[in-house]
């Protein structure tokens, strides 16, 4: 419906054909409720327009102040514009903060570089599979040693899958790619809505 909306605002004949119909669509109910004829009903509605604008300019408003409250509510739209914009860019990938990667969850948030580009290696981490939870490490866990440190949720009491180093550069690298394909398919969506 969005997409219809932004295509008559965009033509200005079709915007200019809806005008006069919507004219034509309220002359006839008035003319209906007030039992006027069809002409005199157009007639009613054109000098309502008319009265309306000779009311505002016999304010004996100076036309600067016009023209400055106009401008400062078309720079007002652009902002409110802008900001719903940027809303809408981050919405591709704020929604995606966890991830499995070999039996391991992972979990990070986003945060802007100083070259405005987004980022999440600091805040890259394991997490609980059960239950969400910060992680910890243990050695030991229930009378049994381990050779070296295991993932361990105190919530859940679990000792749980252990990435190895590599593992845990992997899978970084495996969220990358999926942030690409999404961003990627974002910049897709974009074009088709631009056509």
């Amino acid at each position: 419906m969005k997409i219809i909306f932004d295509w008559i605002k965009e033509n200005k004949i079709i915007s200019g054909i809806f005008f006069v119909i919507g004219q034509v669509i309220t002359a006839l109910i008035i003319s209906k409720v007030t039992e006027l004829n069809l002409t005199n009903a157009i007639k009613f509605i054109w000098g309502s327009i008319f009265n309306f604008f000779k009311t505002i300019l016999d304010f004996n408003v100076p036309v600067w102040v016009i023209i400055i409250v106009i401008f400062l509510l078309y720079v007002i739209d652009k902002i409110i514009t802008k900001r719903q914009e940027s809303k809408n860019d981050s919405s591709w990938y704020a929604n995606y903060t966890e991830d499995t990667y070999k039996g391991v969850l992972y979990t990070w948030y986003y945060h802007k570089t100083y070259d405005d580009k987004i980022d999440f290696v600091d805040y890259f981490k394991p997490i609980c599979i059960y239950c969400r939870g910060d992680l910890t490490t243990k050695r030991e866990h229930n009378d049994v040693y381990y050779p070296f440190n295991h993932l361990y949720c105190p919530n859940c009491n679990k000792i749980l899958e252990t990435p190895s180093q590599e593992d845990f550069e992997d899978a970084k690298i495996f969220v990358r790619n999926k942030l690409k394909k999404k961003f990627e398919q974002k910049l897709e969506e974009n074009k088709s809505n631009k056509k």
